[in-house]
């Protein structure tokens, strides 16, 4: 491959992307999230994408807390009660500080909770 500036021409060889690249690109929330994810994110914070009062769109905080977990590896597996806890306990010992609205994961407690009724509701357990 030519790649000139002005009358300087040098020549690379092209390499496709690796996930090392990638990774140190950056990544995108939507496909770090499974789709139970989805479900809970929808349910707490009323869409993957959050909208101000003015309309505009916002940064999830709860998809992005736990697509970011997905992308270091400290989740691994659904997110459960013991997860939500977990937040929920890190934001109250660090002076109370919303990065997630406490709201929003008592409603994540919620629909979990909800979600495992319906489980065993189904199953007959």
């Amino acid at each position: 491959m030519q790649i000139s500036n002005n009358s300087i021409a040098t020549s690379m060889k092209y390499s496709p992307p690796t996930m090392e690249n990638q990774k140190s690109q950056g990544f995108v929330i939507n496909d770090l999230l499974t789709a139970n994810d989805k479900s809970l994110v929808k349910a707490a914070t009323d869409g993957l994408q959050a909208t101000s009062s003015s309309g505009l769109h916002e940064i999830n905080q709860l998809a992005t807390r736990i697509a970011l977990d997905r992308e270091t590896g400290t989740l691994s597996g659904e997110v459960d009660a013991n997860y939500i806890n977990k937040l929920i306990t890190e934001q109250s010992s660090n002076n109370h500080a919303e990065t997630i609205q406490f709201s929003d994961l008592q409603k994540s407690l919620a629909f979990l909770k909800q979600e495992r009724a319906d489980f065993f509701r189904q199953t007959g357990v």
